[in-house]
C-alpha cells in the first residue's frame, strides 16, 4: 500500500513521486493509446493550471494522480477500493466522483452534479471537458456530445467554491487550494464580483463562477 503521508512542494514534485508513476503506469496498462494519450493531455491541463499562483501542494499531488486515472474506474475492471488500497481515501473519493456510474444508470446531468460536489473530480472534469472541446481534437465530435459538454462546464464552472474571510484592515480574503490567496480591497473586485457582495456574504465557505482575476480601485471605483 502506498501511502498518502509524504506530500510534494508543488505540481512538478508531484511528477516525480512513487504513487504518481503508479498512477502513470496503471493508466498506461488500463487503457488502450488513444485513451491513454487523452489522460495524459488531461493531466498536463491539470499542472499548468495548478503551478499557476502556487496552489495548495497536496491538493496538487492528489489533483494529478486523479487526472492520470479519471477514466480507470468507468472504463475497465479497477475498483475505487483498490484506488483507495493503492493511494488514499481522499483519491479514491474524487475518482469515484468522476466516474458515471452506467451500469447504475445514472445519466449525464446527475453524473456532473455529483463531480461538480468534489473539488479535486470538478476541475479534474473541467480539464476533461476541455480536452474534447479542442479545436485540434473535436472535429469528429458529434454536435449532441459537443452541446453537453458545454453545458457540463457551465455547471462545473459556476460550482467553484472559495473560502471568504474579512480581515481587520478591511480588505477581504479569499482562499481556494485552486490558486494562490487573494486580497480584494474596498472598491475591488474577483472572480467578477465586487467587495461589497462578498462582504455582504460574510465569512464563509462561497460559490464564485468567473475567473480568478482581481480588479482594485481606488475609493470610489467601479
Amino acid at each position: 500500500m502506498i501511502m498518502d503521508t509524504v506530500e510534494p512542494q508543488s505540481a512538478d514534485a508531484a511528477l516525480a513521486t512513487h504513487d504518481y508513476s503508479l498512477a502513470v503506469e496503471l493508466a498506461r496498462r488500463l487503457h488502450e493509446e488513444v485513451t491513454f494519450a487523452h489522460v495524459k493531455r488531461v493531466t498536463a491541463r491539470i499542472k499548468a493550471e495548478l503551478s499557476i499562483g502556487g496552489p495548495d501542494p497536496v491538493f496538487a499531488h492528489r489533483a494529478l494522480i486523479v487526472a492520470m486515472i479519471h477514466d480507470a474506474v468507468e472504463d475497465s475492471p479497477l475498483s475505487v477500493d483498490t484506488v483507495a488500497a493503492l493511494f488514499s481515501k481522499e483519491i479514491a473519493e474524487a475518482v469515484d466522483a468522476i466516474s458515471r456510474r452506467k451500469k447504475a444508470g445514472e445519466v449525464y446531468d446527475e453524473y456532473i452534479d455529483r463531480a461538480k460536489r468534489n473539488p479535486i473530480a470538478r476541475i479534474v472534469k473541467l480539464a476533461d471537458i476541455e480536452d474534447h472541446l479542442d479545436p485540434a481534437l473535436a472535429a469528429t465530435l458529434r454536435p449532441d456530445l459537443k452541446e453537453r459538454y458545454l453545458k457540463a462546464r457551465e455547471v462545473l464552472n459556476a460550482a467553484r467554491q472559495v473560502s471568504v474571510r474579512l480581515l481587520p484592515d478591511g480588505r477581504i480574503e479569499i482562499t481556494s487550494p485552486e490558486f494562490a490567496v487573494q486580497y480584494i480591497e474596498p472598491g475591488g473586485k474577483n472572480f467578477g464580483l465586487s467587495y461589497d457582495q462578498f462582504r455582504a456574504h460574510g465569512d464563509g465557505v462561497m460559490e464564485v463562477r468567473g475567473s480568478c482575476a482581481p480588479q482594485n480601485y481606488s475609493d470610489g471605483g467601479q
